[in-house]
C-alpha cells in the first residue's frame, strides 16, 4: 500500500495530519509505537518548535491524556477496521477527528481531522434552537418568523466569518475564489493571491500563551484592512494564515506593488510575516493551483529566513515535486530498512596503522539508483526520519563492531555520525545505553560524530547529555570544524576528545600561502595543547600527507588510503587482504598502512 501513488498523494499532498507509527521494538520496555512518519499537516497541528518526540502514547496524551490509546490502537491492528473517535484537546484547543487503522501487518496509520468549526456550529443550532422553540412558546407563533431570521443570520455568522479577527473564513473563501477565478477566465482579467503567515505563532502561543497569541492575529488581522476594498478581499485561512485575493490585478507589477506596500506595513507594525504570491493565469489556471502556489512561495520565504515575499516560479514547482518524490521514497525506505553501511578506514599517521572506521550510511533505490546523503540527510533530519534511522545505524554499526571483535580480532574503533535532532530526542540516552547492553562492546572503541548544529539550540543541554556519554568511555568528534558555528568557547565546554578538520581546508594545504594552511596548522597546534586529537578529512594527495604528517596531525581518512567500503570489502580488510583497499591513487601512490 504506501508504494502506492495513492498513497503519495494522501501523505504528501492532501491537508490532513497523517502519521504512521509501528510497534516499539522487543527490546524496549516501553508498551508503545515509534513514530516513523508524521507528515507537515500533522506536525504543524500536534508538534512542538523543533519537537522530536518519537512515542505515539506521549503525542497522544498530549492530546487527550484519559484515553487508553494503546488499547484503541491494538483494537485497529485486531479489527482490522478503522476506528474513529471525536474528542477535544484543550492543548490545542480543537475538536479533532482521530482514525486509527492498520492498513499492513504490524503498521498504524492515524489520521486526525479538524472539526472544531463542524462542531462549534452543531453546538451552536442546538442551543439557538432550544432558544427559539422557548421564545415562540412564550411569545406565541407571530414571532416565529422573526426568530428564525435571526437565527439565520447567527448561523451565517459562524458559517462565513472567524470569531477571533471578524475577517470571512475559509468556507467563504472557498465560494468566492470560485467565482473571482470564473470570472478572470471568462473576462480576461488577473487574480493575484497572497498568502500571509504569521512567523513563529507557535512560539508566542508556547511562551506567551494562547492570549497573546490571538491579540497577535487580531493585530495582523487590522493591518490587512488597511488594504481591504471592493476588489482586495481579505480572509482568515485558519491557524496563522491570512489570505488577501486581488480579484482585478492590472499586471504583474502592480501585484508586485501591493505585496511590497503589505510587507511594510507588518514591518512597520512589528509583525514578521512570510507572504507568498501566485497570479491566475500567470501562474495557476486554477484556484487550487492558485493556492497552492502561493504555499510553495510562501515556504520558499520560511526556508530562506523568514520576515519577508516571493513570488512563485517554476523552479519551486520542480523543487516541491522533487521534494515529495524524495521524501515518500525516505519514507518506504525507512519502513523497508533500504539502507547499506560503508566504512572508510581512518589512520593513525604516526604509527602507520588503521585506528578504525567511519561509519557511513548509504542508499540505493531502485528507480534512482545511489542517492546521496547530502541529498537525503537533510530530508530525514526536517521530517524527523533521521530518528529512526539514526538508531537502527546505531543498533546495527554496534552490533557489527562485536561481530568483528569476534571474528577479526579487531580492537580499532567505529566512529558513528549521531544527528543533532537525534541528540534533541529526550529518549535518545536510554535507547543509546539500551544498545550498548544488548551487544554489550567495550565503549572505549566507539566514537560518536556531532556536527556544530548540536550548538544552536540549548546548547547547556547539549552539553550535558554529551558529558554523561563521554563518562561512559566513549569518544566524541567534532565533524566539520570551521564550517560552520565554531567557538573556542564551544571547544573550552565540550567534552570532547577528537576535532576532525574539513576537507574545505585541506584542499590548497600544498600551497604555502593558502589561508586554508595557515588555519589548518593553528588549528592542530591549538587543539593539541587542549589535550584532543586531529582528523583531517579528503586526503588524495601524498603532498597533503606529507604536509599533515609535517604539521603532527594524528589521524587521517581520505582517498588516497580508500573510499568508502562496501561490508564485504571492509570485512576482507579486517582477514589481512589489503587489496580489498578503494584507492584514488594507483597502487604505486597509494599510502599503505598496518592493519
Amino acid at each position: 500500500m504506501f508504494e502506492t501513488p495513492l498513497y503519495r498523494k494522501v501523505i504528501n499532498n492532501l491537508p490532513v495530519a497523517i502519521l504512521i507509527a509501528v510497534p516499539a521494538s522487543e527490546n524496549s520496555s516501553r508498551d508503545d509505537f515509534d513514530i516513523l512518519f508524521a507528515n507537515g499537516a500533522c506536525r504543524s497541528l500536534l508538534f512542538d518548535n523543533n519537537d522530536v518526540t518519537n512515542s505515539f502514547l506521549l503525542l497522544m496524551r498530549r492530546i487527550d491524556d484519559t484515553r487508553d490509546w494503546i488499547t484503541l490502537a491494538r483494537s485497529a491492528f485486531n479489527s482490522q477496521k478503522p476506528i474513529t473517535i471525536g474528542c477535544f484537546s484543550e492543548r490545542i484547543a480543537k475538536w479533532l477527528s482521530i482514525s486509527l487503522t492498520a492498513p499492513e501487518e504490524n503498521t498504524l496509520l492515524v489520521s486526525f481531522i479538524d472539526i472544531t468549526v463542524a462542531n462549534d456550529k452543531e453546538l451552536f443550532v442546538r442551543h439557538y434552537e432550544a432558544a427559539v422553540t422557548e421564545r415562540i412558546a412564550e411569545q406565541g407563533p407571530s414571532h416565529a418568523e422573526e426568530l428564525l431570521a435571526s437565527l439565520s443570520n447567527k448561523l451565517e455568522q459562524i458559517s462565513y466569518y472567524d470569531s477571533l479577527t471578524g475577517l470571512s473564513n475559509m468556507a467563504s473563501y472557498n465560494e468566492t475564489v470560485a467565482t473571482a477565478v470564473r470570472n478572470a477566465l471568462t473576462n480576461n482579467l488577473c487574480v493575484g493571491l497572497m498568502l500571509v503567515d504569521i512567523d513563529n505563532l507557535k512560539d508566542i502561543n508556547d511562551l506567551r500563551g494562547h492570549t497573546a497569541g490571538d491579540a497577535l492575529l487580531r493585530k495582523a488581522a487590522l493591518v490587512l484592512r488597511r488594504f481591504e476594498r471592493n476588489d482586495m478581499l481579505l480572509f482568515r485561512f485558519g491557524g496563522d494564515e491570512f489570505i488577501l485575493l486581488a480579484t482585478d490585478v492590472g499586471s504583474h507589477n502592480h501585484m508586485v506593488n501591493i505585496s511590497d506596500a503589505v510587507l511594510e506595513a507588518f514591518q512597520h507594525s512589528d509583525i514578521s510575516v512570510s507572504i507568498g504570491v501566485a497570479m491566475l493565469p500567470e501562474h495557476a489556471k486554477t484556484k487550487d493551483d492558485l493556492l497552492r502556489f502561493a504555499d510553495l512561495a510562501m515556504r520558499e520565504v520560511k526556508k530562506n529566513g523568514k520576515d519577508g515575499l516571493d513570488f512563485f516560479s517554476e523552479t519551486m514547482q520542480d523543487q516541491f515535486l522533487n521534494r515529495l518524490a524524495l521524501e515518500t521514497k525516505l519514507s518506504i525506505a525507512v519502513l523497508n530498512n533500504s539502507f547499506e553501511m560503508y566504512f572508510q578506514p581512518q589512520v593513525d599517521i604516526k604509527r602507520n596503522r588503521l585506528r578504525g572506521f567511519e561509519a557511513l550510511i548509504r542508499w540505493y533505490d531502485k528507480e534512482a539508483g545511489w542517492i546521496s546523503p547530502a541529498d537525503f540527510i537533510p530530508v530525514a533530519e526536517e521530517t524527523k526520519l533521521i530518528i529512526p534511522i539514526g538508531h537502527w545505524v546505531l543498533d546495527y554499526t554496534i552490533g557489527l563492531l562485536k561481530h568483528w571483535k569476534e571474528d577479526y580480532g579487531f580492537n580499532g574503533l567505529i566512529s558513528i555520525n549521531v544527528s543533532p535532532v537525534q541528540l534533541k530526542k529526550k529518549e535518545f540516552m536510554d535507547e543509546f545505553i539500551d544498545i550498548m547492553k544488548k551487544h554489550s562492546v567495550d565503549p572505549a572503541n566507539i566514537e560518536l560524530e556531532i556536527t556544530e548544529g548540536v550548538f544552536i539550540d540549548n546548547p547547556e543541554e547539549t552539553i550535558a547529555l554529551l558529558s554523561n556519554i563521554r563518562s561512559m568511555g566513549i569518544g566524541i568528534a567534532l565533524d566539520d570544524f570551521g564550517t560552520g558555528y565554531s567557538s573556542l568557547n564551544y571547544l573550552q565546554k565540550l567534552p570532547l576528545t577528537v576535532l576532525k578538520i574539513d576537507k574545505s581546508f585541506v584542499q590548497n594545504l600544498v600551497d604555502s600561502k593558502s589561508v586554508e594552511r595557515s588555519i589548518t596548522e593553528a588549528i592542530i597546534s591549538l587543539v593539541g595543547k587542549m589535550g584532543l586529537e586531529t582528523v583531517a578529512e579528503g586526503i588524495e594527495t601524498p603532498q597533503q600527507f606529507d604536509y599533515l604528517k609535517e604539521m603532527n596531525c594524528d589521524f587521517i581518512q581520505g582517498y588516497l588510503f580508500s573510499k568508502p567500503l562496501s561490508l564485504e570489502n571492509c570485512e576482507k580488510l579486517l582477514s589481512g587482504d589489503e587489496d580489498a583497499l578503494e584507492a584514488l591513487q594507483p597502487a604505486g601512490q597509494s599510502v599503505r598502512y598496518s592493519i
